[in-house]
């Protein structure tokens, strides 16, 4: 494939102790996809929808993949 793209509905669901972010919230949104070649771009947009969430609402998710 030269070419693709895809938009995704999702949800993000933490658990446990973890420094890197909330404990225990539930996330929904929306992911985008494009790959060109044989390299896969992705990035997301989440929003936390657990009761207490005003903290921190938005989550931010990048990634680069290389398939084969």
């Amino acid at each position: 494939m030269f070419f693709g793209y895809a938009v995704k509905g999702s949800v993000l669901r933490t658990w446990g102790d973890s420094p890197l972010g909330p404990n225990e919230q539930t996330f929904v949104g929306v992911e985008a996809d494009l790959t060109v070649v044989m390299v896969n771009l992705s990035a997301g947009l989440y929003r936390n929808v657990s009761q207490g969430a005003d903290e921190d609402p938005w989550i931010v998710s990048a990634s680069v993949g290389w398939g084969f």
